[in-house]
């Protein structure tokens, strides 16, 4: 008889003490759902401040891969005659090339300016359709090898504008950031003068 009362008494000891934990668990939850959450959409200005723009870079090194993939079927694998527009091309391929790159570093530096000259880059890359893929179309090019540098300058704009935007995106977070903490008094920051 002592020996149930006692291990009822343990039982009720052990359900109020779950209880009680399932209530602070809960009360945790409550709490961790009111902080702010951080998202590749919605990063975290503090950790903006010391890291840099990853993803735009990315975007922007993937642009340049499928520039030169396309660069590479057009011009490896046929018997191209020369002539002017193809030289103009080739230039054309070298400058992209270049300016990708200078813009790759700068918009993981989260520059805004060469946000707006990856948007120009797109641009560049979806005119280079009509420049030379559409003009050699049927001459030397088959539908296959056609619609697959297309499809290459298409992603290689879509990369380069997503590499803008989320650049334009991330920087003004930094800068409105950076803005609300030079505004704050000294003393909440807890300094002391």
């Amino acid at each position: 008889m002592e020996k149930e009362k006692v291990i009822d008494s343990v039982n009720e000891e052990e359900t109020a003490t779950e209880l009680n934990s399932s209530t602070e668990n809960n009360q945790n939850s409550e709490d961790n759902n009111e902080l702010p959450k951080h998202t590749l959409l919605h990063p975290n200005p503090e950790i903006l401040r010391y890291s840099t723009n990853k993803l735009s870079f990315w975007l922007v090194i993937l642009a340049i891969i499928l520039n030169c993939l396309a660069f590479l079927d057009y011009y490896g694998k046929r018997n191209v005659k020369p002539d002017m527009v193809l030289g103009v091309d080739v230039i054309i391929n070298i400058l992209v090339l270049l300016a990708c790159f200078v813009t790759a570093e700068e918009v993981k530096a989260y520059r805004k300016r060469f946000a707006y000259v990856s948007f120009l880059l797109a641009v560049v890359q979806i005119a280079r359709i009509f420049f030379i893929p559409l003009r050699y179309y049927k001459v030397l090019m088959e539908y296959n090898s056609f619609v697959y540098i297309v499809m290459l300058y298409v992603l290689g704009a879509v990369f380069l504008t997503l590499a803008g935007l989320i650049c334009i995106f991330r920087s003004n977070i930094l800068v409105n950031y950076l803005n609300s903490i030079k505004d704050e008094p000294a003393e909440s920051k807890g300094e002391v003068e």
